[in-house]
Formats: C-alpha cells, structure tokens, sequence
C-alpha cells in the first residue's frame, strides 16, 4: 500500500487533481470538529470523475465534546449531499473513525483500505515488465536525471530501460524514497527515486 498525500489547502488543488488520477482508492480525511469543507468537496468531485472509490477516515474523534457515532451521523448527512452514500445511510463507504495523536482507528482504516482492495481485485503481476507513475522529475547537478516514481505493475530494476513522455533512458539506479538506501527492484506499489 502506497499512501500520496495531498495537503487540504485550496492553493494545492492541482496536486489533488494529479493524485485522483494516479490513485486506485481515495481516502477522504474528514474532521469531526469541521465537518464537509470546499476541499473534502473538490476532492469528492474529483473521485466521482475519475471513477476511484472513497474510504472516509473521520479524524479528530478524540477531541472533547465528540460524540463518534453522533459524528458518523452527521457527516455521513453532509456527504450525502454530494453523492457520497456512507454504510451509515445504506450505502457501501465505509467511514472509519480515527485519531492520530493515539493510533485509535489506524488498524481498522488499513482493514478498510484492504477490504476495498479486495472487492476491486486489485491485483499486479511482479514479474511482467516494469510500469510505473511518475509522481516528481528534476535534473539533479551531480546524478543527472532523477525521477520519483511509483510501481503499479511488474518490477522495475536497475538497467531496465524506460520512457517517460518523450523522453527515454536507463535505469542506473533505484533509491529507497525515504531512507536513499539501494533498491535491487521496484515491485508493484513500490515508490522508488529513478537515477
């Protein structure tokens, strides 16, 4: 599972556009303190366009005065009036309530994620040839061009050749994202820096 992350502020609406496109499943954060905002609102229009499920994550329920069943009521009514039907309301979203501060919910938000994979039969296969999505590209001073990418089907790996646009290369080497340590192989839903 590969989480993109895309900042609720209206200035990023672009980035959200792009991550609706790239993803199989959205997971709506939605506070329990704010409700339905123009963001959780754009981000809906955006699932519904590109025809990719939502899994709400109701965040904040530990804050004092939440009631999370009364929460669950109330924003499953506010998304309901954008053509999100919630299990609440009869429909088929799942709204998990979560609270990050102390992992409350996190479990079952992954459980969720996981139960909605499975009904897509969302699968790939590791030994096809390597495919992936572009997520960030540079032209680094000392390595050369350098891509952050995503494996969505087969296995990238060092000396694999690759086309982006229309641009083409070679892949000299795979970096871990997070830690820059050297990848032997991409495989699906694997994020990897292209050197």
């Amino acid at each position: 599972t590969v989480f993109l992350d895309t900042p609720g502020h209206e200035a990023f609406a672009s980035m959200r556009r792009c991550g609706s496109l790239l993803t199989d499943i959205i997971v709506l954060v939605v506070a329990a303190t704010d409700g339905v905002r123009p963001q959780t609102i754009e981000s809906i229009e955006l699932a519904q366009a590109a025809n990719v499920p939502i899994v709400v994550a109701l965040s904040k329920v530990d804050m004092p005065g939440i009631d999370v069943d009364d929460a669950i009521d109330r924003i499953s009514g506010e998304l309901q009036i954008y053509g999100v039907l919630t299990e609440a309301l009869g429909g088929s979203v799942q709204v998990v309530p979560i609270a990050a501060p102390t992992r409350m919910g996190l479990d079952t938000l992954s459980d969720a994620i996981a139960l909605q994979a499975a009904e897509m039969s969302l699968l790939a296969d590791p030994k096809a040839r390597g495919e992936a999505v572009v997520l960030e590209s540079r032209v680094d001073r000392y390595l050369g061009s350098v891509a952050d990418v995503v494996s969505r089907w087969g296995t990238l790996k060092p000396g694999d050749h690759v086309v982006v646009g229309e641009q083409a290369g070679r892949i000299r080497q795979l970096l871990d994202t997070v830690t820059g340590k050297p990848l032997k192989s991409a495989p699906p839903a694997t994020p990897a820096r292209l050197i």
